[in-house]
């Protein structure tokens, strides 16, 4: 129900509603009415139905359905205008189900959940959620409501958008906006501007967008996208220095284009990359699972280095903006941090010179970069490539054993990462009607080499409500907007 529905006048006398024996029991028998027009309220034994007439009024009438801990009322049974039946049964105890599973014409009320009297006889039903849909202009200070799905699309302004519990989808617009997605499964799209996002709990997908943003997954399986996604995936410009946080759980880790920094947290993270995603920095904990992808390149077509405790990813390509990954502290005592690689299929993308080049290419390393070459030989042989990418593990092939470039060359890691940026930078600067005015920026990651690299978005310097609260008063309104 909306704020609307409850300031016109309730009616007692119900339009429909009577008490039909049901078995041994009794049920509510509700005709000729449409179920998103029914709602429900519980309390102190006694059910009050809740039904919207076409006028706007709306009429109720209160059930004694349970004496001394025994239901008097069994269900409700619902008729629509087209004849379809549906009975809802009253239950205390809560059963687990998956939201927008349909299972069946009988369904569960359960009479003390907390949102009871914000779903309608549909959405219980259907197994859905009630949403409401808001638009921002100015700067906007946005709070969701806590039982209700919320969709929110911000315009021009900097606005700060907080969802509610229920599985939000929350857009910036084209400000710098905080957008915080709170409880359940979010998706936050920060689009314009250098936002920062924040998963909260929940399995969430945040996609930064244009700009330099901060995503912070939180806790659950996230999906971080440091620039566009989905629909927005064609736009060259929608670029950006992007710092990327995973948080705890297994997250799949996107930075894109322009020179990223991204720290997966706890868990057994996968980052994925493509041609041309510039400088990237990989901050992780030892001793997890955790998996770089590389989508446009064959094993082969790649270049491994050491530069002190750090491995370093390219591809072998002579251009300005060649991929390059830096593993920070892959060879410290501690443990790897990055153990498995998945590149390009040689046998469902392979020509027959991609798989001899990769035959050489192995033999050459395992030879010289490990102790014992005919055992790592012999594991690389039975690698069964049936998938859609080439497994590769970096701790066998890449183990400490692998050349220190810093102390044979002399070359330092620093000024190497300076001088492809600056390439990268004059690239962009001269191709700007392509690429925007976003040059890329590799501040943050010489910083992380200098001195301290955090693992956690808590141990960065940027501040944010890390426990917002939504609204909860469903009388009171929906959201707060203040301009």
């Amino acid at each position: 129900m909306s704020k609307k529905t409850s300031k016109n006048k309730s009616k007692t006398t119900p339009i429909t509603g009577i008490l039909i024996t049901n078995g041994k029991m009794k049920s509510i028998f509700l005709d000729y009415i449409s179920p998103d027009k029914v709602f429900f309220q519980y309390l102190d034994s006694k059910l009050k139905v809740i039904i919207v007439a076409d006028n706007n009024h709306f009429f109720s009438k209160t059930y004694h359905v349970i004496d001394n801990g025994n239901y008097i009322v069994k269900s409700v049974i619902l008729r629509d205008k087209n004849g379809v039946k549906t009975e809802l049964f009253l239950t205390l105890k809560e059963t687990k189900k998956k939201e927008g599973f349909y299972d069946g014409p009988s369904k569960d009320i359960l009479l003390i959940r907390e949102d009871l009297k914000y779903n309608s006889a549909h959405h219980l039903i259907t197994n859905t959620r009630p949403v409401e849909r808001f638009s921002l202009n100015g700067d906007d200070t946005f709070s969701g409501h806590k039982y209700i799905r919320n969709e929110v699309t911000g315009g021009e302004g900097n606005n700060t958008i907080t969802g509610g519990d229920k599985n939000d989808n929350l857009a910036g617009g084209n400000g710098n906006d905080l957008i915080m997605g709170y409880d359940s499964f979010d998706s936050l799209f920060g689009e314009g501007g250098n936002d920062v996002l924040v998963g909260g709990n929940g399995n969430d997908g945040l996609t930064g967008g244009a700009g330099d943003d901060f995503l912070d997954g939180g806790d659950g399986d996230d999906d971080l996208e440091g620039d566009a996604g989905g629909l927005y995936a064609s736009e060259a410009q929608w670029r950006g220095n992007d710092i990327l946080f995973g948080g705890k759980g297994n997250d799949r880790i996107r930075g894109g284009k322009n020179n990223d920094y991204l720290a997966g947290g706890t868990g057994d993270d996968l980052y994925v990359f493509s041609a041309y995603d510039g400088i990237n920095m990989i901050v992780e904990y030892a001793d997890e699972e955790n998996t770089i992808s590389i989508d446009d390149y064959f094993f082969h077509q790649l270049k491994f280095t050491r530069y002190g405790n750090h491995l370093i990813i390219s591809s072998t390509e002579d251009h300005p903006n060649n991929l390059v990954i830096v593993i920070k502290d892959q060879y410290t005592p501690d443990g790897y941090k990055v153990k498995n690689l998945q590149t390009k299929s040689y046998l469902r993308h392979g020509s027959d010179d991609d798989k001899n080049n990769h035959t050489v290419m192995i033999n050459n390393l395992v030879r010289k970069h490990t102790d014992d070459a005919e055992k790592i030989v012999a594991k690389l042989s039975n690698i069964k490539n049936f998938g859609d990418y080439y497994p590769t593990d970096l701790s066998d092939i890449f183990c400490e054993k692998i050349p220190d470039i810093e102390k044979t060359t002399g070359e330092n890691l620093i000024d190497m990462l300076i001088e492809q940026n600056n390439t990268l930078r004059e690239m962009y600067a001269k191709r700007a009607f392509y690429f925007g005015d976003n040059l890329p920026d590799i501040t943050y990651i010489i910083q992380a080499l200098s001195s301290f690299a955090p693992k956690e978005a808590s141990q960065y310097d940027i501040k944010y409500l890390t426990s917002p609260i939504p609204m909860d008063s469903f009388a009171g309104g929906l959201v707060t907007v203040k301009h």
